[in-house]
């Protein structure tokens, strides 16, 4: 990106209350301290400590976390909408609970490929005894988050790099219509997860998901997950690590939002994969009503 292509620095002082961006390049829309300063000069993500990804992809934004009120949820909770949003501090927090005490000389590697199957590794954590012999250690570390729907965040990001944040709606003269796309997280999680976690059984390790906790609530909510109590976590093959934003959105010294992890939720495969199939079904004749609604009187 070029100079010329960079956003502008907004007029903070501009920022509504209603705006629904509520972190972009990592801050605040608002925040005035350095480092926030720093990461909008630059379109900088702190959470990769590199240049934002997002904003040169289709999306073309540096939008880190949205407010929106997604059926059965307060219409001021926060989505974090960007999958780099979970790095950083939180995967080393997966290591530090898996190796405990030998933690300090575990590394982590990003975005690992394996060609059989064909995918990829948010993150894997290891622990190397002898790299002649490959005897090492690992741990899995995915990460999910949610994506938008329904319409585009860019005109609000427009209005807000090109400060007028104050203006926001008027770039939705058909009113604004995006939202979180829960759905996509029901159809392309579980799956995901517990695949991944079968990868790492074979590896004789365990899968940590990092999963911010409004996501985490929605999927509990849609399926009955039933649960290892903790005296048996050793016997975890999946272990979730719900993330969240901290009540009432304070931020630390350098203004970005505090936010950690709480207890981790320890499951096997079975489990995951019990409850993604065992959710109630739409019985037959009100799935025909719908159909025949849809198609109209006209041809029926």
């Amino acid at each position: 990106m070029t100079d010329d292509e960079q956003p502008a620095l907004p007029h903070l002082d501009l920022v509504p209350g209603d705006l629904p961006i509520v972190e972009a390049f990592g801050y605040p829309p608002d925040a005035d301290t350095p480092q926030a300063r720093d990461a909008r000069e630059r379109c900088w993500c702190p959470f990769v400590d590199g240049p934002c990804t997002k904003l040169l992809s289709l999306a073309g934004t540096g939008v880190c976390s949205l407010r929106y009120g997604a059926e059965g949820f307060a219409a001021d909770t926060v989505w974090a909408v960007c999958q780099h949003r979970l790095k950083g501090a939180p995967f080393q927090e997966a290591i530090d609970r898996h190796f405990g005490a030998r933690a300090p000389d575990a590394r982590l590697v990003t975005e690992l490929r394996v060609k059989q199957p064909r995918l990829s590794l948010d993150g894997v954590g290891v622990l190397v005894h002898d790299r002649a012999e490959n005897d090492v250690e690992v741990v899995g570390i995915e990460a999910q988050t949610i994506d938008t729907r329904g319409g585009s965040v860019k005109g609000m990001w427009n209005a807000y790099v090109q400060g007028r944040p104050d203006s926001w709606r008027d770039e939705y003269s058909d009113g604004v219509k995006f939202g979180v796309n829960t759905t996509n997280v029901w159809k392309r999680l579980l799956p995901q997860v517990t695949g991944k976690a079968r990868l790492y059984k074979g590896w004789d390790s365990k899968l940590y998901v990092l999963v911010h906790d409004p996501v985490f609530q929605f999927l509990t909510r849609r399926m009955a997950l039933q649960r290892l109590p903790k005296q048996s976590a050793s016997k975890a093959e999946i272990v979730w690590l719900c993330w969240d934003y901290e009540e009432g959105l304070p931020r630390d010294d350098a203004g970005m939002l505090k936010s950690g992890i709480d207890d981790a939720v320890h499951t096997t495969i079975e489990q995951v994969e019990s409850a993604f199939l065992g959710v109630a079904h739409t019985p037959r004749n009100e799935f025909v009503r719908s159909l025949l609604k849809k198609l109209g009187p006209d041809l029926v």
